[in-house]
């Protein structure tokens, strides 16, 4: 059985302010809905399979359950919870910066 994606109000919100950014980056709409897409697909594939993100790089991280994934630079922290039979989306953040605080 296929596990349900959710995602915090947190992601939702960082979600939208990376495709925000890259259409004001581009100059295109066309490369944003693109960029969504492909995060929109990525996420979707944790409903399959949920152990598919890996362990994050901080132990703090780690040791409150999370697991990361990683599309394209971003990286998507988020955990599971079995007995709902859920995948729950906690922050979406540029790999390149320092996240540590942002989750």
């Amino acid at each position: 059985m296929a596990y349900l994606v959710e995602r915090t109000d947190k992601a939702e919100a960082q979600i939208r302010d990376i495709i925000l950014y890259r259409a004001e980056l581009t100059g295109s709409t066309n490369a944003a809905l693109e960029l969504l897409d492909k995060l929109e697909s990525g996420l979707m594939q944790l409903a399959d399979f949920p152990e598919s993100g890996t362990q994050p790089r901080y132990p703090a991280l780690r040791a409150r359950g999370y697991r990361v994934l990683i599309i394209e630079k971003y990286l998507f922290f988020y955990k599971i919870d079995h007995s709902r039979k859920s995948v729950i989306i906690h922050a979406a953040v540029d790999g390149r910066r320092d996240y540590l605080n942002l989750i």
